[in-house]
């Protein structure tokens, strides 16, 4: 089922567990899951024509087309996902160069990650090595000094 912006609006907020709907947008509210929401009036509302737009953010593998009655933030998709200056782009290719900024910032992030793992991996097999090295001298100590004390 299509909804219009404000429906997607109040929606996303009643998720977030706002209850009040700001700007003189007032709904009455049958259920209390947000799913079965049935919204029976809307006052100070006409719904605009929309237009596309293309959510690129982390997560998104190639742009998400998304429709809006205005575009940017603070205003929100018409399935109520709120718009911000990095998340979502008029154009295809804005989107595309945010996601794949997003995606080679990842790799770098999880790449450095990685290597600071295996800098400590390599410190505690030294350290292993070390500490097998000690055990085994103090067992063989342990065996000498039984051995001739017993």
């Amino acid at each position: 089922m299509r909804r219009s912006m404000l429906e997607g609006r109040i929606l996303n907020r009643l998720r977030a567990g706002w209850w009040w709907i700001s700007f003189n947008e007032f709904i009455y509210v049958y259920h209390a899951k947000p799913d079965d929401i049935q919204i029976s009036s809307i006052t100070c509302y006409t719904r605009r024509k929309t237009i596309k737009v293309y959510r690129g953010t982390d997560g998104d593998t190639k742009p998400i087309e998304k429709e809006c009655e205005r575009f940017g933030w603070p205003h929100y998709t018409t399935d109520g996902e709120q718009m911000f200056e990095n998340t979502h782009f008029k154009t295809e290719t804005e989107a595309w160069e945010s996601i794949l900024e997003s995606v080679k910032a990842g790799v770098s992030l999880i790449g450095g990650s990685v290597r600071n793992a295996e800098e400590e991996l390599d410190r505690l097999r030294k350290i292993a090595g070390t500490r097998t090295k000690e055990f085994e001298e103090a067992h063989n100590n342990y065996n000498n000094w039984k051995t001739h004390n017993h």
